[in-house]
Parts: C-alpha cells; structure tokens; sequence
C-alpha cells in the first residue's frame, strides 16, 4: 500500500513556524514600566505627585482665581469678626471655610490657607528637589570613585561617610542654617529668602549624600568584579571608558529608586525646619511654619492644623509608595511583567 507524501514532516513544520517568528526580548526599563502601569498605587501616587506639581508651577494662577494672596491680612473682612478667636472671619467649625476663603483663614490675621498651602507647596518641592540632586551627585559621584578604585581612596570616603553618618543631622542643620545666614550677610550677601532656601538646599544635600553613597559604593564592588567590566578592561578599556559605559548605566536603577526614597525625607526635612523657625522667613509660606503657627489654636480652630497636616502626608506618602513602586519594578528578581 502506497503512503502518501504530500504532507510535510510535523517536524519541519514547526520548525518552519520557529523560524519565521522571532522572539522579542525587553529591556529591564521596559519590563519596569510594564510593572508599574499595572499597579494601581504606583499610578495613583503619580497622579498625586503630578497634580501637586502642577498646583506649586500654578500658584499665582490659582491664588488669583481665589482672589486672595498669601499673605494679604482679611480680618475685616465683611466685617465678620470673633473676637474670642482674635479677630478671625467667622465660618464652618470657627475656620472661616466658606465660597470666599475655601480652605478657611488664619486666626488673628485672617490669610487665607488655601494660598499659603498652594504656595507653600512650592517650597517644599523646591527644597527637597533640589536637596535630593545635591545628595544623588554627591552619592554618586564618591560611591563610584571608591567603589571602583578601591584602596585608600575607598578607605578615605568610606571614613568620611561614616563620620557624616555620626552626626545628628537634624541638629546640626538647625544650629548651622542661621549662623550661615548670619555669616554671608557680613560678605554682602542678604539674608533673604533665596539665601536660606540655597543654604538649606546646601546643608541637607550635603547631610544626605553619605545614605546613596553607601549603596552605590557597594553595587560598585560588585559591578566592577562581572565578567562585562573584565573583558572590556582585558581589551584595554580606559577606566573612564569602565566608569561611564560599563559601572554607571547599571547603577541606574540603584539611584533612581533611592532618589524617590529621599525626596519625602527631605521633605519632612524642611518641615521640620520650618515648623522650629529655621526654615524659610516668614511672611513666606510653608508648611512646617503653618502648623507650628496653628498649634495655639488647635482647640478653637483644628481646620488650622489639618489642612497644612493632611498635605505634608499626602505628599510624603505619595512618594513613599511611588518610591517603593519603583523599587520593585526595577527588582531583577521579581517576576516577570
């Protein structure tokens, strides 16, 4: 009985189809955003973080849509005043929230918290934007050094850190950030606003750098020693050619998850600073300085303390979870997207 050979081999067949498919591969970069356009919280607190952002860029624009600057005084307003709050515009729960003042106002002066807020969103990304690149360059930049030349180079900046570590940072910037004030007023440089915010921005970039420098001086060891960095250097690669082409771009993930670490730190940071009066000058607004401005009145006027309050934590926590987001989305070990 003859067999039939019209059909081709279900061998070859597959084989055929192996062939004129190609399999693609991803970058860990994509995988990442695969990872974090699913997950539900890292896009929430990125809105979070967007919509804040917008609001700091937009401040004049909102304030005049409000009607009421930062620091404009309303106490006679209307003529509404309590004088058992001090002379404040009278409203919802003793805030004075109302289709005017939409956030309420402040007690005894009556500015409005809505654009102190606004505004004082502006200062608390400044400052800590600003600090977390101090702190990622700085990091950076002697992690690599003594990761990758090791010796005593390594030993040298490994002792620095360590020092740096030691300090009460928070201390120390509140004893260090006035007398610097003080210091470059006396070289002609006014002590203004500009002059504390850089000055601020200086001290907690600086105090923060050992924390990422730690990290990226051990991810170098260990990069330095892969079989990539020894081949390259076996070819007779120059050691910039090592630290910018072979070190540096995987180190990249490293620093972005530990840069979204630190901004809420250096957020509550400058809170902080504000909230004990070395912070930005008044009348300029900020969080840290409404809230301890609001702590006499929290029993007649709690709206005081809670809008200045629930913003720095949602801000905090916004990063925080973005922050953690990206961390587990650039985890080489975590499951595939």
């Amino acid at each position: 009985m003859a067999v039939s050979t019209d059909r081709e081999p279900a061998s070859d067949k597959a084989g055929g189809e192996s062939q004129g498919t190609a399999i693609e591969g991803r970058s860990l970069s994509q995988i990442a955003w695969a990872r974090i356009r699913r997950d539900k919280v890292a896009l929430v607190s990125f809105a979070v973080i967007l919509l804040l952002v917008l609001v700091a860029i937009g401040a004049p624009l909102l304030t005049a849509l409000n009607g009421y600057p930062p620091n404009q005084f309303n106490t006679d307003e209307e003529g509404l005043l309590n004088i058992n709050l001090g002379g404040v515009p009278t409203g919802w729960a003793n805030s004075g929230i109302s289709s005017d003042h939409w956030f309420g106002v402040e007690p005894r002066n009556g500015r409005d918290i809505f654009s102190r807020i606004v505004y004082g969103a502006r200062i608390s990304l400044l400052i800590a934007l600003l600090a977390t690149a101090v702190s990622v360059i700085l990091g950076t930049l002697f992690g690599v050094i003594g990761g990758f030349f090791g010796g005593r180079i390594d030993t040298a900046i490994s002792r620095v850190m360590d020092t740096l570590l030691a300090f009460p940072t928070l201390l120390f910037i509140i004893a260090l950030t006035p007398i610097l004030g003080d210091r470059l007023a006396v070289y002609g440089l006014p002590n203004d606003n500009r002059t504390r915010v850089a000055i601020m921005v200086g001290i907690i970039g600086f105090f923060g750098w050992p924390y990422l420098g730690r990290i990226v001086r051990g991810q170098t060891l260990s990069i330095r020693e892969r079989e990539y960095v020894d081949a390259a250097r076996s070819l007779g690669a120059s050691n910039a050619h090592l630290l910018f082409r072979q070190i540096l771009p995987n180190l990249a993930a490293t620093i972005l998850v530990y840069a979204t670490l630190i901004i809420p730190t250096n957020i509550t940071t400058e809170a902080a600073l504000s909230f004990l009066g070395v912070g930005v000058l008044p009348p300029t607004a900020s969080w840290g300085r409404m809230l301890a401005d609001s702590v006499v009145w929290f029993y007649t006027d709690p709206m005081f303390m809670v809008f200045p309050g629930v913003a720095l934590f949602i801000t905090v926590l916004a990063f925080n979870l973005l922050g953690d987001s990206v961390r587990d989305a650039l985890d080489p070990r975590a499951g595939r997207g």
